[in-house]
């Protein structure tokens, strides 16, 4: 499937679309060139994900590029699911979208992919801006949801790494643990 993946300033001189071929199948990380030099010129600047001709169906929100308020940090891992029903992205006029940034980040705003990295806007994985001003290139984790044309289900986005890392074995044995841990009650009864 072609996506184009557009990178924003909030400048009409500074708005560029690049086009990629992604497999339903499988989890495609995008590294997208350049993009940190051109997200960089703006605090508003932000990413978006479209799909069809002329662009017929969009993400329906933005991937922000800065975090809210300052500049000091900003995403660099971006995780996107592409819902299809049938093969078919669902209709424009419906309330579901179809492409969607999701949550790389956990309930103590640590990147759940790197816990040393900040997260931007409580959503994205994200790096600060180093001390001589240099900004990273991001990447977009792209997988799918729903089902092909002949009714296979596409899986791909199960397989992204943030979902991975929150249904890994690491995440339940500490629950597990959490539950098994001997209390500080000494009443033995």
């Amino acid at each position: 499937m072609r996506i184009v993946v557009e990178l924003n300033s909030n400048s009409t001189m500074e708005t560029k679309f690049i086009a990629y071929c992604v497999d339903l199948n499988k989890v495609t990380r995008l590294s997208v060139n350049n993009s940190g030099l051109i997200l960089s010129k703006n605090k508003d600047s932000f990413i978006k994900v479209h799909v069809g001709s002329n662009g017929a169906y969009s993400s329906s929100e933005k991937g922000l590029f800065f975090n809210s308020g300052d500049a000091s940090s900003y995403g660099i891992l971006y995780s996107v699911v592409m819902k299809l029903d049938q093969g078919k992205f669902l209709d424009r006029n419906t309330t579901y979208t179809s492409i969607k940034f999701e949550n790389n980040c956990g309930i103590n705003n640590k990147c759940v992919l790197d816990s040393d990295q900040p997260c931007v806007n409580g959503k994205f994985c994200g790096s600060t801006v180093s001390v001589d001003g240099t900004i990273n290139d991001i990447s977009l984790y792209i997988g799918f949801d729903g089902t092909d044309k002949n009714l296979a289900p596409l899986r791909s986005a199960g397989m992204l790494p943030h979902r991975l890392q929150a249904y890994s074995w690491r995440s339940h044995f500490s629950s597990v643990m959490e539950v098994l841990k001997p209390s500080n009650n000494t009443n033995n009864q």
